[in-house]
């Protein structure tokens, strides 16, 4: 009994290689990778969780001096800087990644709302100051342009 459906044609190895090679497919665009140096660890998981889930690669550091260490070792592309941290503030840290890195973008990132603090923060060299809370597309739209 015929079952309506149309015969399957048999495609033979000549009729394979005979056909246009498929597109390939788009290439992603690289992923950024950030250094994030707070002392909050469950903050810095939550935001490295979130800017992964947007394509950047995140490195953690707890502290300024584990900041700089990483900074000295790795390459990124921009670093996301808590000021008050115990041992080396995030202001200290700032002073000496512009003295090593001029050209490395920062995003300060804290609780400190204070004008004395954001403006020396920005004298210093920062690129972009937020303060916690804050909205997380507000920190990706920072990052993504760099």
């Amino acid at each position: 009994m015929p079952s309506g459906r149309p015969k399957a044609k048999r495609l033979t190895a000549a009729a394979v290689a005979a056909a246009p090679a498929p597109a390939p497919a788009p290439a992603l665009p690289p992923s950024k990778t950030v250094l994030m140096v707070d002392d909050d660890a469950r903050l810095t998981m939550i935001v490295r969780d979130f800017l992964q889930l947007h394509g950047f690669t995140v490195v953690a550091a707890g502290t300024g001096e584990a900041g700089l260490e990483q900074l000295a070792v790795l390459t990124v592309d921009a670093v996301v800087l808590d000021v008050k941290m115990p041992g080396m503030g995030g202001l200290a840290a700032l002073k000496q990644i512009r003295a090593s890195y001029p050209d490395l973008p920062v995003v300060v990132l804290t609780q400190v709302d204070e004008e004395q603090v954001r403006d020396e923060a920005l004298q210093l060299g920062a690129s972009t100051y937020l303060t916690k809370p804050f909205h997380f597309e507000q920190l990706k739209a920072a990052l993504q342009r760099f």
